[in-house]
């Protein structure tokens, strides 16, 4: 079996833990949890610096725990690539700088905003095949983890295209799309395990 190192992408609510989970097993290789939770969290607790009026060194410090964050996320992604020969993982660095442009468009952070991207096309490198899972229509209002899902259209659909775009222009990972038609998990992996045979 050739090198088997997969990242599983799409919109909140598409599937991608059970496809991760589902494809994993299929494939007997290991699974890489998404753990987007300690972003969600910084997030969150400078969003409410902000709303508690704190003073202007505590949302500082609160703005940079919430980059921080971002930066952990990929170092613990690198940790994992380094530990596991095989893997899906729920996610990817695309997906995590989508996210960072969506997040930091209106600040002035671009130095660590090419630190971000330098570090994904580095552990891009790592991945073997990334697919992007299609938006569904009606999803749970909270993901497995529990963190509320957006249920704003423009940004479940502006998320897919750049996280496709991040993976086509900055990577040499083949990337694909996986259709709507395609819509059980069974097909799914039908699906996936035919273009990696060609790629």
């Amino acid at each position: 079996m050739k090198n088997l190192r997969i990242s599983i992408s799409g919109a909140v609510g598409s599937g991608k833990t059970t496809l991760t989970n589902e494809l994993a097993a299929y494939f007997k290789i290991d699974t890489i949890d998404e753990n987007f939770a300690d972003i969600h969290k910084a997030k969150q607790n400078f969003i409410l610096a902000q709303k508690s009026k704190a003073s202007a060194e505590e949302q500082k410090k609160a703005f940079k725990a919430w980059m921080d964050a971002y930066f952990s996320w990929i170092k613990s992604r690198e940790f994992e690539y380094l530990s596991k020969k095989n893997f899906v993982a729920d996610r990817s660095e695309a997906d995590l700088v989508a996210f960072w442009l969506r997040d930091f468009s209106k600040s002035k952070v671009d130095g660590n905003t090419l630190k971000l991207l330098n570090l994904f096309k580095l552990n891009s490198q790592k991945i073997t095949h990334s697919f992007i899972l299609p938006l569904l229509k009606d999803v749970p209002n909270k993901n497995e983890a529990g963190l509320e899902r957006t249920k704003n259209l423009c940004v479940k659909i502006g998320g897919c295209a750049m996280i496709h775009g991040l993976i086509s222009q900055f990577t040499i990972t083949p990337a694909m799309f996986i259709p709507p038609k395609v819509s059980t998990v069974a097909d799914k992996i039908a699906f996936i395990e035919k273009f990696i045979e060609t790629h």
